[in-house]
């Protein structure tokens, strides 16, 4: 392990995020800074005086939080990461896309392009994918399942909610799991695999887990196939089978490491 992520510091920053449950979980930033990350975890509704659902998304606040982590005192390198689940992998990704202060971003079971949410930035407005509500599925179990809820994003109607990944300033990592029954992630990460290399950015991979399902945490965290969400009548199907769900978790969590440990610098000079 490097030097920067041990002792006094300063550290390698990243910015922790997860979904559409909203609220603040701080787990994931907690086992992060075990491992030598400053991190930040960054809730965006459903806490304190942030609204209480998701309506449109000014994506100026993520970038105050990324300035903020980048200025404190304790934070190295010239750019911070950026890791994410579910509806904050969105956030994420159009954070790695459009703002200059992230260096490396982890899209967990994530989306290529803006859905639901209007997503603006300046001057940018960027439509969000209408959702597809009359394609919930309603299983036999008493759930839902919300795989087939989004939109083609390769529709005409829809290319200018696609993010351009290739603009980001650094690399992208994808990690998904093939039986996710919440998104049809393995597709939307191809997607966005195959428009990085349509336009030359060789730094997008695409780690992939079969059996996996949509909730995948850090090893050690409870396999989680079924849960009640706070804005849907019926619980939630996430899918993933109980063995490769656990051995996806500790794959990709080594996995996730590596990747920000590798890309985040250590450097202090040039900082933004």
């Amino acid at each position: 392990m490097s030097p920067c992520f041990t002792g006094e510091g300063p550290f390698p920053g990243v910015i922790d995020m997860f979904g559409g449950v909203g609220g603040l979980l701080e787990f994931r930033s907690g086992l992060l800074a075990s491992h030598g990350f400053a991190s930040l975890a960054l809730a965006y509704f459903a806490y304190e005086d942030l609204p209480n659902f998701l309506g449109d998304v000014d994506l100026k606040y993520f970038e105050e939080a990324a300035q903020f982590l980048c200025n404190h005192p304790k934070v190295s390198g010239e750019g911070v990461g950026v890791i994410a689940i579910c509806k904050g992998a969105e956030m994420g990704l159009a954070m790695g896309t459009y703002l200059p202060q992230v260096a490396a971003t982890v899209c967990i079971n994530g989306t290529n392009a803006v859905n639901g949410n209007t997503l603006t930035y300046g001057d940018l407005s960027i439509p969000g994918i209408p959702y597809q509500t009359e394609r919930l599925i309603f299983t036999d179990r008493g759930t839902l399942n919300l795989s087939r809820a989004m939109a083609d994003p390769r529709k005409p109607e829809h290319q200018d909610s696609i993010f351009p990944v290739e603009k980001a300033r650094g690399p992208i990592l994808f990690i998904v799991g093939e039986n996710d029954q919440n998104y049809d992630s393995l597709f939307f990460a191809k997607e966005a695999l195959a428009r990085a290399h349509k336009y030359n950015k060789k730094d997008v991979y695409l780690q992939s887990y079969p059996g996996a399902g949509h909730l995948l945490e850090p090893p050690g965290s409870p396999f989680c196939p079924v849960s009640q969400s706070p804005f849907f009548p019926l619980p939630l199907t996430w899918g993933g089978e109980l063995l490769p769900h656990c051995r996806a978790q500790e794959h990709s969590w080594k996995e996730i490491l590596d990747f920000l440990r590798k890309n985040i610098q250590c450097s202090r000079r040039n900082k933004l």
